[in-house]
Formats: structure tokens, sequence, C-alpha cells
């Protein structure tokens, strides 16, 4: 993985469940971890399929590691499954290791001034990365780009109970 091939950003994102349907909108923009000002705006349009009810609104912190060339991206199918209502064990555990590295800080300040990080920061955000990344490719397999977001804890607003499977594509803007 080299030092180009590794993309961070900031994203809003909204959905809803209504019975066995739904959907979720993610759009941002990805900054290169090697060339900071080097950066390009996303969009993911989910379908849901599954049960649940209610909606909402946050910030997502987005990840995308191997990839050097963010148009590779648009296009590509993206699939999961999700339950939204609590943090899983897993995850949680996951975010308390971030905290030491002041990840969700420093995605935090890099979102409002980007240009204006400190060595310091781009050290924590890079560290924090690894461990992340460690961690995902872990539990995932195959080779290619891989694509984390993590909803930020306190920065939305909604009220839902779900799980469902999330099917969409990956739009890369310009």
């Amino acid at each position: 993985m080299g030092k180009y091939d590794n993309w961070i950003g900031l994203g809003a994102k909204g959905g809803g469940t209504l019975g066995i349907l739904g959907m979720e909108y993610l759009g941002g923009t990805l900054r290169n971890v090697g060339s900071i000002t080097e950066h390009h705006d996303f969009q993911l349009l989910s379908y849901r399929m599954g049960v649940g009810l209610g909606g909402g609104v946050g910030v997502t912190a987005c990840i995308v590691y191997d990839c050097g060339n963010l148009i590779d991206l648009n296009g590509t199918r993206v699939e999961d499954w999700s339950v939204n209502a609590q943090l899983g064990a897993k995850w949680d555990s996951i975010l308390k290791g971030l905290k030491n590295y002041k990840f969700l800080v420093t995605v935090a300040k890099l979102g409002k001034k980007i240009l204006n990080a400190t060595p310091g920061d781009m050290d924590n955000l890079r560290n924090a990365m690894s461990y992340l990344y460690t961690a995902y490719d872990i539990a995932s397999k195959g080779k290619g780009p891989k694509v984390v977001t993590i909803d930020i804890p306190g920065a939305g607003v909604g009220l839902e109970l779900s799980l469902h499977r999330t099917e969409g594509n990956m739009e890369i803007l310009d």
C-alpha cells in the first residue's frame, strides 16, 4: 500500500426505513493522505431491504484504502448489512482504540481547515488509519480497494431501529 493510495474525508448521510424498504444517501469529499490538496467529491445512493422504522441524518468519516485513483471506484457496487439502533460491540471496541489516536478529533479538524493541519495531526491520522486498516483487513476477504465508513458519534440526529441490507453504487463526481 503506497503513500498516495489512501484517502480520508467527511460525508453527510441521511436515510430511513419504513417497514421493509428504505433509502440512504451519503455524499462528501475524500482527500488523498499523501497529497492533501488532491480531493474528489463522491456520493453513494443505496436502497435498503429489511425490517425497520425511522430515519436520521449524521456525519460520517470516510476512508478508502488501496486506491491510487478514486475514479477507479466510479460505478462500484456497494453491498452491506447494517443494524441501526446502537453500535455493536465489535465497532465499539475499535472506536475506543481510535480514540487513543485522536482520530475523530483529527477528522473534525480536517473537515474545518484541511490545509491548516499540523504535522502532529497528520501523524495521528496516519497511525489511526493504519490501526483501522489492520482491524478491517482482518475481517475482510479479497484484494483491491476497501471503503470504510464510520458514523461519528454525537454528530447526528434521528430515531431508527432497523436491520437491513443496503445495495447501491458509488459515484466519483469530479
